[in-house]
């Protein structure tokens, strides 16, 4: 990576960095590379509603732009809680092919109740 991320961390509503990701590949002696170019951005609070609970979270949307064109290729968005030190929700949407794809929280279990038999409930309700 090479860019000022740490200008995301900790998220703080306003924050906001541009990076670049170089990747290098190499499968049956063959090397590729690529390089992203990505903006992120901390949005306002927001409270999220899901099946685990209401949470405040602090949005941080990032963008993949191709390096050639910079046209906008993807975008990623984590639904941070500061409350549990964690991202309740994700989704990836690809701009190319329309795909979306959402993970949300659907239980919080506190480390105190946490028994093997709560959690396989969990586990077997979400």
């Amino acid at each position: 990576m090479h860019g000022p991320t740490d200008r995301l961390w900790p998220p703080a509503s306003g924050k906001r960095a541009q990076f670049r990701v170089l990747n290098r590949a190499v499968s049956l002696g063959r090397e590729s590379r690529s390089v992203q170019a990505w903006t992120c951005r901390v949005a306002k609070p927001a409270v999220l509603e899901l099946p685990a609970g209401a949470f405040e979270t602090l949005p941080i949307r990032c963008e993949l732009f191709s390096v050639g064109s910079m046209r906008l290729l993807e975008r990623r968005t984590w639904w941070w809680s500061p409350d549990l030190g964690h991202y309740v929700r994700r989704q990836y949407q690809s701009l190319r092919t329309g795909e979306v794809r959402d993970i949300r929280l659907c239980a919080a279990l506190p480390e105190a109740r946490a028994t093997g038999a709560r959690i396989d409930a969990l586990v077997k309700a979400c």
